[in-house]
């Protein structure tokens, strides 16, 4: 089975020049990685063990072009440890919990309250973006995805971290992320996951079930 330094160096042996281009056009900048993902710090700082997920690990970890939006950060958190996370965001930055049936209010049912814990930004949505933070930082039990963020081997660091902190940020590798949405869509732990909204993660990653 491929490895993933060979996964990583064979698809950027292919990468054609214009897509090289977009991407240079459109990856994180140092100051962005630091503004959207201000919240984890705090986590590293408390030591309080979690993974980056979604659009902001592909960005980052694996050079995905996501553009200048400015995504929702999602977290997996132990779940003993998900409550402590969500009020250490709050208390040192401007986000308060909310209902996650009240989160992006045409999908109440996405995520299962029991599993995810979601804040919104106080300053939502313009000052949210002036400050170049995510609107939202939904905090995730592992279970969520079908994804142990206690096995090393699926996880990665920032291959070009803008500071020493960030080099500490963990990251899903390639090929345990597209493992664990596949997992996701056809062995569902919760009723409450809205599989198109899940598979819409992985299309840009041209993953071959979609």
């Amino acid at each position: 089975m491929q490895s993933e330094d060979q996964f990583r160096e064979s698809d950027e042996d292919q990468l054609p020049d214009d897509d090289e281009e977009i991407y240079e056009d459109e990856k994180l900048c140092a100051d962005d990685q630091l503004s959207r993902l201000r919240a984890t710090h705090t986590l590293l700082q408390a030591g309080i063990h979690h993974v980056v997920w979604a659009e902001y690990a592909m960005a980052i970890a694996h050079y995905v072009p996501i553009g200048f939006t400015v995504f929702d950060l999602e977290l997996l958190i132990s779940p003993y440890d998900i409550t402590r996370a969500a009020h250490l965001i709050c208390l040192e930055h401007r986000y308060t919990p909310i209902d996650v049936r009240q989160a992006h209010g045409g999908y109440p049912d996405l995520f299962n309250p029991l599993s995810t814990v979601v804040l919104r930004h106080r300053g939502y949505l313009s000052s949210s973006y002036a400050t170049n933070e995510p609107p939202y930082i939904y905090l995730h039990t592992p279970s969520t995805f079908r994804f142990d963020i206690n096995n090393d081997s699926t996880l990665i660091t920032n291959p070009n971290p803008p500071d020493e902190s960030s080099g500490r940020l963990l990251y899903p590798s390639f090929i345990a992320f597209c493992d664990s949405i596949i997992d996701t869509i056809h062995e569902p732990l919760s009723s409450f996951l809205d599989f198109h909204e899940i598979g819409g993660i992985a299309r840009p990653l041209n993953c071959p079930c979609w």
